[in-house]
């Protein structure tokens, strides 16, 4: 080697190396050792200092120091073969403590070089656990009560506990805690290190609801152990026995029941013709709905024409409003209720099919103003023919109308027609008050100056109840037939 030897009686040197020491970290010891590596002659090398030249008769000499102490020397008088500058340190001389570890070269001309101290830690007792042998600080309702599915609904859906304050915690502790299906298991839940910032507030554990859940219902044993950074392990905590009752109830959602219907099956029959209005949906309170879980109806598949979904609330009849009946005539429809739990979540019922029967009564029939029941005068008429249809059961906004004038050709005899509405959307005023009540639906008295006197001619009405998804055959209102005169 060609290094410039420092000038001095005390050179400082490198410090000796000991590679089973592990890396310190903020807040733990310094050169810490595991307790690996304290059972066997500890292995330290020396790194070759600058200037190295023994000959014979002209030794260099090394002295390695354990506490300020001679425990090794060594003398060369040739070139240093490298695993001669590795030692190895008596177990017996690894004690409890901080220990120092230092050596010395003193060359052929005398000029004594000292090394840096590198501070070694021996660390042999393990960490003794905090009050009623460590046992964990756990929720007095759990204790009592168990852990219940609605205890870890109401917490996170976890059970977090705490470890008693125990012994010389330091950064670098590891905690492995358990959860035992039966006595003495060990069944490893999990393990944490703890850093410096962990040491400033209790330590926390967390038992989550989904491990709980898979490890099942019963008697369960919780408990947990620390291990040092070097290695020694605490005694185990004592056990705490906890009751689990964790698994989701079982949920009975039998199909609502639905009044003026027939039947006691899974298909139900709604007849509109008998149908006097104010419809309910119930939902029996024997279904399983824990304490603070909502109920809501669905009338009908979601999105659908005519479908309708109850506000949340307590079991029992919810009504169905009138004008989201008619759009199911001739249909067969879903009829269900969800249970709304405490997270939001939502849980169907089995589904009622609710067959509709075809709504073919209680329309009226179309009217011209100015008429007679039986027939109509031209001389009694302005330009402008007001046509009415009176508001009919069941009205909704979702129905569409189309309204037809028709009748004979005066000049050719031929059947012709006048259409008045087409797919017209019922508004939330004729809802009320029926058609035309503002005379605007119309036919031009130029049209009907056009039909064979003496003839009947007819206004006809059909009504879609599904927003013109669907449409009768033919008119499903009376038609009104008039005789028309000059």
């Amino acid at each position: 080697m060609s290094m410039v030897v420092p000038h001095g009686p005390l050179a400082q040197l490198a410090a000796a190396q000991v590679p089973a020491m592990l890396e310190d970290i903020p807040g733990g010891a310094t050169g810490l050792l595991p307790v690996t590596a304290l059972d066997t002659p500890l292995l330290v090398i020396v790194p070759a200092w600058p200037v190295s030249n023994p000959q014979p008769g002209r030794p260099e000499k090394l002295v390695l120091r354990w506490d300020g102490e001679e425990v090794q020397c060594r003398e060369w008088e040739a070139k240093i073969p490298p695993e001669e500058l590795e030692f190895r340190l008596p177990s017996g001389a690894l004690s409890e403590g901080s220990h120092r570890l230092s050596y010395r070269v003193i060359p052929p001309n005398g000029e004594i070089g000292d090394s840096l101290e590198l501070i070694l830690t021996v660390d042999r007792t393990p960490p003794a656990l905090g009050r009623e042998e460590g046992a964990l600080v756990i929720d007095p309702q759990v204790i009592a009560e168990g852990v219940t599915y609605g205890y870890l609904e109401e917490n996170g859906d976890g059970l977090e506990v705490e470890v008693p304050v125990y012994s010389e915690p330091v950064p670098g502790d590891r905690i492995l805690w358990y959860w035992d299906r039966r006595l003495n298991e060990y069944e490893l839940v999990d393990e944490r290190t703890l850093y410096l910032e962990d040491l400033q507030a209790p330590v926390k554990l967390q038992y989550t609801g989904e491990m709980i859940r898979e490890r099942g219902d019963g008697a369960r044993f919780v408990h947990y152990e620390i291990h040092d950074r070097a290695g020694n392990k605490s005694a185990r905590s004592r056990q705490v026995q906890l009751e689990v009752s964790a698994t989701p109830p079982r949920r009975v959602l039998q199909w609502p029941e639905v009044s003026d219907t027939r039947g006691s099956g899974e298909e139900v029959t709604l007849d509109l013709n008998r149908f006097a209005g104010e419809l309910f949906v119930t939902v029996w309170d024997d279904a399983v709905i824990e304490p603070e879980e909502t109920v809501q109806v669905q009338w009908a598949q979601p999105g659908a024409v005519g479908s309708f979904t109850t506000a949340p609330g307590q079991p029992g009849p919810f009504p169905i409003p009138d004008d989201k009946i008619a759009a199911h005539s001739a249909k067969v429809i879903p009829v269900y209720y969800e249970v709304i739990d405490k997270k939001g979540e939502k849980h169907a019922s089995a589904q009622r099919r609710v067959n509709v029967s075809r709504l073919t009564t209680g329309f009226p029939a179309p009217q011209i103003r100015g008429a007679t029941p039986s027939a109509v005068y031209l001389s009694e008429l302005g330009e402008t023919v007001i046509i009415t249809l009176a508001n009919w059961f069941l009205i909704s906004t979702d129905q569409r109308v189309t309204l037809t004038v028709e009748g004979v050709s005066q000049s050719s005899s031929d059947a012709v027609s006048y259409a008045v509405l087409t797919d017209h959307a019922v508004t939330p005023l004729e809802m009320e008050k029926g058609l035309g009540s503002n005379d605007e639906v119309t036919v031009p008295k130029s049209f009907l100056q056009t039909l064979q006197r003496g003839q009947q001619f007819r206004v006809l009405a059909l009504v879609s109840f599904d927003g013109g998804e669907t449409w009768p055959a033919g008119p499903n209102f009376p038609p009104l037939s008039l005789t028309l005169h000059d």
